[in-house]
Formats: structure tokens, C-alpha cells, sequence
């Protein structure tokens, strides 16, 4: 009987070995998914901190894709990410930015991924998993919170959908930032567009152009020797014109002074103390220094021409705006706005900010822009620049906006 006690004893030892060693098996199983899940989560959370902070950074620069893809590559490293280029991995760690963003040129996309290995899972087959998140900013400009600010975000803007109001770039030029026009685009000679082209109709190039990013239309046809980076043939999202926001710099001219109802001629070696504000036309000529910083209003039409200085930030019309001449106020940003007519830009005047015709057509030969042009129509043409940049549009009022959306 004793024989037999020691015997089931025995067996029941080894049985219960064997238990143990499942059950320790299952424990480091359970143990391994909770570490490694875990680190997942923290990896994600720190991916998503990444993504969010190199979006929201690079919105500021989405005046120059380029910029914006490279602010958005280094705040994502300072957050973490090793990747140093866009696209490109590095040490299991890749960052890629897109903009425009599902063609708006007012959204970037940041998404970061990442190659985590994993500490115990190892011991159950699972080497690693990828882990990956993503984040899209979006910048709103001023314009009085104007519903079709979107148009704000481009160099240059055409918003006429009909077939006359085409988007017409012929002669030399260079333009640094994303060009857009609800109709079609055409565009000879030698161009260089430092940025994308958008348009809903067609576009067309011949003679010696680039265009660094992308260019999206119904249909692309151009000549052998034009560059363009990537072809979309799929016609642009429509982009609305902004919203009139002229009661807003009315304010602020009523708020300088009182309007004078009569013409005003400016000549001669003049300087100009007291705000412009008329029910009139406005003519200025010769060597003329504008001391006041309060908008420049005329219930009328604007002609300056010669040598002229203005440290304000808005030159408005109701009618037309002929500038030519010497622009010597090339340091602050201005908004040249005609509310329901033309702008004619020719000489050395190289306005500085945002020239804006939302009803009109704005004509530029032989200058340059150091802002944006924004009108219904568009025509360019001789040996002309126009090159956005980050503060163009600190001459709008209103407050510009960035935030994460989805």
C-alpha cells in the first residue's frame, strides 16, 4: 500500500511541474503584451505630440510648400522623429508631409510612423509593429473673417470660372508660391513657379517653364522643354473670392477723420500729414512722403505715379487703382485694394504686400510683387516677379488663424 501512495505522490509532482510551467509560460505571455502594448501606446502618444507640433509649426510657411515641408521634417525631429527628410526613412522612423492637402493650399498633412520593436512579445513569434499617426493644420487668413479667406493662401488667385476669365502668364517670369484660377491657365515664355499650380479648367505651357510641385487640371498639355514636378489631370477644387470687407477699413477711416467730398491732386515735392479720406479721384505725382499710417480711403479712383512713401497698411478704391512709378514704402506690407474695378500695376512701383481686386482685373507688366495677387481676373506679362512670403498678409485686417482640423 505505501508502494502504491509513493507512486500517485509521485505522479501528482510531475503533473503539477508541468502545470506550473504552462501556467509561468501563459503569465510571461500576458506579461509581454501588457509591456509591449503599453509601449505601443506611449510610442503613439509620443508620434501623435510629433505630428501635431510639426503641423501646427509649418502652417505659418505654407506660402512656400518647400518651406512648410522643411519646417515640418525639423519640428517633427525636435519632437522626437530621427527622419531628416520628407518621405524618407531613417532608423525606423519616417515623416511625410503633404501639402496642399487634398487641394487646399491652406491645410498641411503631417503623418509620422514609426518601426517599434517589441521587448517580450518576441517570445510569442511578434518581432515588431509599426505605429503611426498623423496630423492636419490649417491657416485662415484676416479679411475681416471673410468666408472665402481660403484664396488668401495663394501668390497668386484668379477667381473667374468662366472661359474669359483665364488665368493669362506670358513674358519672364518667377513666382514663389502656390498659383491658383477657377478657369484655365495658360502660360509661355520663360516661367518659373516655385511652388503648384491649380486650375479647374485646363493647362496649357509652352516655351521654357518650371513649376517645382505640382500642377493639378482637367486636362495638362505642355512643350518639351517644361518642367513640371508632379501631373495631376483631375480638375482643382473651386475656390470661393473673399468676401467684401471694405466696411471694416471704412471704419477705420472714419475713425482717423472726417471724408472730403472733392478731388484731391497731390504734386510736387510734397509731404502728406493728414489722413486721405475723399468721396472723389485721388492724383499723386512727383516726390510724395505720406506720414500717416491710417488707410488711404477714395469713394473714387487712385492714380500715383513718380516717387511716393506710405507707412500705412491700406491704399483703398471703389474704382479703379493705376499705380506706376517708384514705390519707396517697400519695408511694411499694404493692402491695394479696388473694391469694384481694376488695378494697373507698371513701372517701378512694386507694391509689398496684397494686391486685391475681388469684382476686377489686375494687370502687371514689366514689375514685381513682393505679396500677392488676388483678383477675379489676372493678366502678367513683360519681366515680372511675384514672390509670397510668410508676412504678406499682416496687412489684412482681422486675425489670421491656425489650428489642427481633420
Amino acid at each position: 500500500m505505501s508502494k502504491l501512495i509513493k507512486k500517485i505522490t509521485k505522479s501528482e509532482s510531475g503533473q503539477a511541474i508541468v502545470l506550473v510551467a504552462l501556467a509561468m509560460v501563459a503569465m510571461l505571455g500576458f506579461a509581454a503584451i501588457a509591456v509591449d502594448v503599453g509601449s505601443v501606446a506611449l510610442q503613439k502618444s509620443n508620434l501623435q505630440d510629433a505630428a501635431d507640433a510639426a503641423a501646427l509649426a509649418a502652417a505659418n510657411d505654407l506660402s512656400n510648400p518647400s518651406t512648410a515641408k522643411s519646417t515640418a521634417v525639423t519640428y517633427a525631429g525636435q519632437n522626437g522623429m530621427k527622419a531628416t527628410q520628407n518621405g524618407v526613412t531613417k532608423d525606423g522612423d519616417t515623416v511625410t508631409v503633404t501639402t496642399p492637402y487634398n487641394g487646399d493650399s491652406t491645410k498641411i498633412k503631417v503623418e509620422c510612423k514609426r518601426t517599434v520593436t517589441y521587448t517580450l512579445a518576441q517570445i510569442l513569434g511578434s518581432n515588431n509593429t509599426t505605429v503611426t499617426a498623423s496630423a492636419v493644420a490649417q491657416k485662415t487668413t484676416g479679411g475681416g473673417g471673410s468666408n472665402g479667406s481660403a484664396a488668401f493662401g495663394y501668390a497668386l488667385f484668379s477667381g473667374d470660372k468662366t472661359p474669359s476669365g483665364a488665368l493669362t502668364m506670358s513674358g519672364n517670369s518667377n513666382i514663389t508660391g502656390n498659383v491658383h484660377t477657377n478657369s484655365s491657365c495658360t502660360m509661355s515664355g520663360n516661367g518659373t513657379i516655385n511652388g503648384s499650380v491649380e486650375a479647374v479648367s485646363t493647362f496649357t505651357a509652352s516655351g521654357n517653364c518650371s513649376i517645382s510641385n505640382i500642377c493639378q487640371a482637367s486636362s495638362v498639355s505642355k512643350g518639351k522643354n517644361c518642367y513640371i514636378g508632379t501631373i495631376i489631370q483631375s480638375p482643382a477644387p473651386f475656390v470661393a473670392m473673399p468676401d467684401d470687407f471694405s466696411d471694416i477699413i471704412k471704419s477705420e477711416a472714419d475713425a482717423a477723420g472726417t471724408m472730403s467730398k472733392q478731388n484731391k491732386n497731390i504734386s510736387g515735392n510734397t509731404t502728406v500729414s493728414s489722413p486721405i479720406y475723399i468721396k472723389g479721384d485721388l492724383t499723386i505725382s512727383g516726390n510724395t512722403t505720406m506720414t500717416f499710417t491710417s488707410p488711404i480711403y477714395v469713394d473714387g479712383n487712385i492714380t500715383i505715379s513718380g516717387n511716393y512713401s506710405y507707412p500705412g497698411s491700406c491704399i483703398f478704391a471703389t474704382g479703379y487703382i493705376t499705380l506706376s512709378g517708384n514705390n519707396n514704402s517697400t519695408n511694411n506690407k499694404v493692402l491695394i485694394y479696388s473694391q469694384k474695378k481694376d488695378i494697373t500695376i507698371s513701372g517701378n512701383s512694386a507694391p509689398s504686400g496684397v494686391v486685391f481686386a475681388p469684382k476686377g482685373r489686375i494687370t502687371i507688366s514689366g514689375n514685381s510683387v513682393h505679396g500677392r495677387v488676388i483678383a477675379n481676373t489676372v493678366t502678367l506679362s513683360g519681366n515680372y516677379d511675384i514672390t509670397s512670403g510668410s508676412d504678406d498678409l499682416k496687412c489684412l485686417p482681422g486675425e489670421d488663424s491656425i489650428k489642427l482640423v481633420n
